[in-house]
């Protein structure tokens, strides 16, 4: 079971589960079927997901959360997660078990949040020069990432039209399981990854759901402070302070600005005349529903960044819509 993880079906203090547990700077923890439930699970077909996997040797193939999903247990729909050669139940709502572990994975939630950010960078324009676009503004390694998820989403893809072609809503057993693996795995070898334009295409997808997942706001607030530096100079500092990348923005609003994301907390700072020159500043900042810190820790940090800038007289500030 998934540090941090928590299991729908242990009793628990209902106080307790109708808000997330504070973790700074972190999502929300994992819904995960206990052991002790685990075993009672049921497939589609009626039967026994511990029995189906008992004493099998490996469970590493990239099929097997496709083929083996979803499953039931005490009423709560789950679905199998492969990993280290051992298994658990994510107790999280999706489509499938690839969609299950997007809401849920750090790892992959870390990798939609730069695509709920920048997704626009997606819109339009060929391929080549949209991931350009989207690397220059999340960087390189946001990038390659996002192609790590849109393969993930590729291969979903063809394990999905496989049990559709058998007419099966899952594998009937760990045999037919690695046999149908075999035969999604060569054929992809066999036809690649597509073109760009295909790739291109899946991209905008996860673009699309990372938007409607991550990008919803749950609330905003400003705090105003006066500071000597110029937004270049500003923009530096922040990025030396925080080791995150402060992206260099402008609007017919805000003027030049300066923007940053972590895990959920967004922060944009501004000056009140557009100028980009100060002294004085606005720091906005939002929390998103996904984001496990509380509005406190949020508030800390962003103070934290204003006397990294060596900023003066904090106050509460005036926010409009976030866009």
């Amino acid at each position: 079971m998934p540090q941090g993880a928590v299991c729908p079906l242990c009793p628990r203090d209902p106080s307790a589960w109708s808000s997330a547990p504070e973790r700074p700077g972190a999502w929300h923890p994992q819904r995960v079927v206990c052991a002790a439930h685990a075993c009672d699970a049921e497939l589609p077909n009626g039967k026994r997901f511990a029995d189906v996997v008992h004493g099998v040797p490996s469970l590493d193939s990239p099929g097997l959360p496709y083929l083996l999903n979803p499953v039931r247990v005490g009423g709560v729909a789950a679905w199998a997660t492969f990993a280290a050669n051992g298994w658990y139940l994510l107790a999280e709502m999706g489509d499938d078990a690839f969609d299950a572990v997007l809401r849920s994975d750090a790892y992959w939630l870390d990798t939609l949040w730069p695509l709920a950010v920048h997704a626009e960078r997606f819109d339009s324009g060929p391929a080549l020069a949209a991931m350009h676009a989207f690397s220059a503004a999340a960087g390189a390694d946001a990038l390659q990432r996002v192609l790590e998820l849109a393969r993930a989403q590729h291969r979903r893809d063809h394990y999905r039209d496989a049990l559709r072609r058998l007419g099966k809503p899952c594998a009937d057993s760990i045999d037919e399981a690695h046999e149908i693996a075999a035969e999604v795995e060569t054929r992809l070898a066999a036809e690649g990854e597509g073109s760009v334009d295909e790739l291109l295409a899946r991209i905008r997808s996860l673009a699309q759901l990372a938007r409607s997942r991550l990008g919803a706001i749950e609330e905003t607030w400003a705090i105003d402070f006066d500071c000597d530096l110029p937004m270049q100079a500003l923009r530096a500092r922040l990025a030396e302070h925080t080791g995150w990348p402060w992206l260099a923005r402008d609007s017919d609003r805000l003027g030049d600005y300066t923007s940053s994301s972590r895990a959920g907390m967004l922060f944009k700072i501004y000056d009140e005349h557009g100028s980009g020159n100060g002294p004085g500043y606005t720091l906005a900042l939002a929390r998103t529903i996904y984001c496990a810190s509380s509005r406190a820790h949020a508030d800390e940090v962003g103070k934290g960044l204003i006397t990294a800038l060596g900023g003066r007289s904090p106050r509460p500030g005036r926010i409009g819509d976030w866009r």
